[in-house]
């Protein structure tokens, strides 16, 4: 982190990561953020529902696979979801 400008860089980087996915569930017909108002969303993690049509755990396996790891949703929740961390280290 520091190597590429510190906080400031890192915090940047995250908000532009977040915005990427919310920007693509705003624009999927089979997913949309988790929450809906967009000036309280989390800047680090972003939380995207799944439409019925599609298995979040087939989704998370298939990224698992691919080495993306720990997107699972809110289990206590019980929704169909993914959540992405968007912070780098």
């Amino acid at each position: 982190m520091n190597d590429n400008g510190g906080l400031s860089w890192a915090a940047n980087r995250s908000t532009m990561s977040s915005d990427h996915i919310y920007n693509w569930a705003e624009n999927h017909e089979l997913a949309e953020p988790f929450v809906t108002d967009s000036s309280i969303r989390s800047p680090v993690v972003s939380t995207i529902d799944l439409s019925a049509r599609v298995d979040a755990d087939e989704v998370i396996a298939i990224c698992r696979d691919n080495g993306i790891l720990d997107i699972g949703g809110y289990r206590k929740l019980g929704r169909n979801q993914l959540r992405i961390a968007t912070f780098r280290y």
